[in-house]
């Protein structure tokens, strides 16, 4: 009994050491709980932000895709300007153009001169020039003069092969002129008869000689138009200048079945000018006038071969969806993933940090033991070897206390890496604020048939759904490369109306141009049909599409074959090793409780001087190894039971209809059953 007091007494009055025996606490950032943890990893992932791009972009390959067939409205506009160098027939043109204007002024000049050098002397003592009596037998050339009221021809010039003047042809005097000189007295009264008819000869020649005189008026004043004519024409142009100009708008639609709706509105307009000229043919410049066309019109192709082009129009627009949809779930598994190393960082992290207080703990109470027996060896009550062994013990513990403190550091850091964090000391770690005990609950796996797992995992593994996906994609582009590889009918149906005009006062951008057109007759309808037939011989783009499509299909069925016999395998091994840690870990909860009532016998036994101070520290020993174990067997069950939903599909839950985005993500919980 008196040793028991003294122990008792020893014990109650034992103190530990001061906090300066001890290192400080290991500092640290703010507490996360395991879903902040979670969502912290999802926020800092490179990799899930580099898939959650590319879920993005796959949306915008379907979304351009899908524009095959949404209709399209657009405003086009050209101008074209080209200039080029005169050349062939245009440029002979040109020339024969100044050589038919340069050529006949001195001919002119010269029948205007012999006209004036031979017209006949009305009132003098020469006789009349031979013109009055001509012989045009000879003659090759005529100049026919109209009377510009009646048309009536009043005077012929005829010339020879030389261009000599041979005479006049027509030349009469007028019929009141004649009746003047009163015919019927002239034979009534013979008597000066000689007189009269030389005054009516000198009259005729008078009216002769002033319409020759006339003529070659007429003539100088031809060739000196015809010379200014040639002046305003200048030299022959060397460059020819041609400007379009095309203003449109159209509106299309292109039908799932691989047909196009196209109806269009366009003005198109022309002008053709000769470099360094005036813009009119007056001064040189093209006889070409400018044009302006405005036309209206509806067209309709429609595919006849290749499946009526259904196959290769929805080609594109399948496998964008299914590309999109594997995209999405290929990020989906990775975000499990993640998840999951991010539980698996957590769950270490506070394992470390239960280890280290279970250490701590037992250091607490050996130092406790090592007050105690030291008071009990100063009394003579045990020996001093109970001493050492006490001693021993506790450097022991120490030495296991700065390895936890090592691992703990290090699970922190580890937990920061796998979160993705940047931190630069100790008090920039994150620690954990929900212990072990928090995520333990029902056995999730319970009575389940590993084949009824598999089945869930196979319906519900996210790259499994990616990988199917990727299949389907694969095989729309395999399809479409096949059909594009059998010859090609199509029918192409156009109706339209045009309305023209031509001008010379117009620019091409006078928009009176097209006013005109419009306003003036309008052409149509016009119809079109054309049946176009294509064979593709040796059409190696399309053999390379189809090989490539098939190559990759023929990939992503081995890939997703293999992910399945994985899953198989994974998921098989994973529920016999739950129900195993299951089963350890309800045998560490009996071991320990066992341990803590063997412990707790130790203690009063030690108290009652029945127990050596080595059996109380084995007891102690024993107590602490096994609540290490209890964590470690914690431990390892959430870890098991993690990868197991992670393998099945069932860890994290993800939002409907989200592309790219975890917003909303939440993990399952553990215990929730499988089946």
């Amino acid at each position: 009994m008196k040793r028991a007091a003294l122990l008792a007494a020893a014990i109650l009055g034992a103190s530990a050491p001061g906090p300066a025996q001890d290192p400080p606490p290991l500092p640290g950032g703010p507490p996360l709980t395991a879903e902040e943890a979670v969502v912290t990893a999802f926020r800092h992932d490179p990799q899930l932000a580099t898939a959650a791009a590319g879920v993005d972009g796959r949306a915008a390959v379907l979304l351009q895709a899908e524009g095959l067939f949404s209709s399209l409205t657009g405003v086009n506009t050209r101008l074209d300007y080209i200039v080029g160098e005169l050349f062939g027939s245009r440029l002979k043109g040109e020339q024969d153009r100044r050589l038919r204007i340069e050529i006949p002024p001195p001919i002119l000049d010269d029948v205007a001169q012999s006209l004036i050098d031979r017209a006949p002397v009305a009132f003098g003592d020469e006789e009349p020039g031979s013109l009055i009596y001509p012989d045009c037998t000879q003659a090759t050339t005529f100049f026919v003069f109209n009377d510009v009221n009646t048309g009536d021809i009043l005077s012929v010039l005829c010339f020879n092969r030389d261009d000599e003047l041979l005479g006049t042809l027509g030349a009469t005097a007028d019929t009141e002129d004649l009746n003047a000189l009163n015919l019927a007295g002239l034979f009534n009264d013979l008597s000066g008869i000689d007189a009269l008819l030389d005054e009516f000869v000198r009259a005729q020649l008078g009216l002769v000689s002033d319409e020759m005189r006339l003529i070659s008026m007429a003539l100088r004043q031809g060739a000196e138009s015809l010379r200014r004519q040639r002046l305003l024409l200048g030299q022959v142009p060397e460059d020819v200048e041609t400007i379009r100009w095309d203003l449109g708008a159209d509106w299309s639609y292109r039908f799932r079945g691989g047909s196009s709706l196209v109806s269009s509105l366009g003005f198109t307009s022309n002008e053709d000018n000769f470099v360094g000229k005036k813009q009119s043919p007056l001064f040189g410049d093209s006889f070409n006038p400018n044009t302006f066309l405005a036309d209206i019109g509806v067209a309709l192709d429609v595919p006849l071969g290749r499946g009526g082009g259904r196959v290769s129009a929805q080609a594109p627009v399948l496998a964008a969806g299914h590309n999109l949809a594997a995209s999405r779930s290929l990020f989906a598994q990775l975000a499990s993933r993640r998840a999951l190393e991010a539980l698996e960082a957590y769950w270490e992290a506070a394992a470390a940090e239960r280890r280290l207080a279970l250490i701590e703990d037992s250091r607490a109470t050996q130092r406790e033991m090592l007050a105690a027996s030291e008071q009990l060896v100063a009394a003579d009550v045990i020996p001093a070897v109970d001493l050492k062994l006490n001693r021993a013990r506790l450097a022991d513990v120490e030495a296991q206390v700065a390895s936890a403190r090592q691992a703990l550091i290090s699970a922190r850091l580890g937990l920061a890496r796998t979160l993705g964090l940047s931190v630069g000391s100790l008090e920039e770690t994150p620690h954990t604020a929900e212990p072990l005990e928090t995520w333990l609950g029902a056995d999730p796996v319970a009575e389940a048939e590993v084949g009824a797992l598999i089945e869930r995992a196979l319906a519900s593994r996210q790259d499994l759904k990616g990988a199917a996906e990727l299949v389907a994609a694969n095989q729309a582009l395999s399809a479409a490369a096949r059909a594009d590889l059998r010859p090609e009918v199509a029918l192409s149906l156009k109706v339209s109306y045009s309305a023209f005009e031509e001008s010379f006062r117009d620019r091409f951008y006078d928009l009176e141009g097209f006013a005109r057109a419009i306003d003036g007759e309008i052409s149509g309808p016009s119809y079109s049909a054309a049946l176009r037939f294509r064979l593709p011989v040796g059409n190696h783009a399309a053999r390379g599409r189809l090989l490539q499509s098939e190559s990759a299909e023929q990939q992503s069925r081995i890939s997703e074959g293999d992910v399945r016999r994985a899953v198989r395998l994974r998921v098989t091994e994973l529920a016999r090793t739950v129900e195993s840690a299951r089963a350890e870990l309800e045998l560490a909860r009996v071991s320990l409780a066992a341990i803590e009532e063997t412990h707790a016998g130790a203690i009063e036994r030690y108290r009652a001087g029945d127990l050596t101070v080595l059996d109380t520290l084995i007891t102690e020993g024993q107590r602490t190894s096994a609540r290490l174990a209890l964590v470690d067997a914690e431990r390892r069950y959430l870890s098991l039971v993690a990868q197991l939903r992670f393998e099945v599909g069932a860890l994290l839950e993800l939002p409907e209809g989200e592309s790219g985005s975890l917003a909303g993500a939440r993990l399952r919980p553990l215990g929730e059953p499988l089946i």
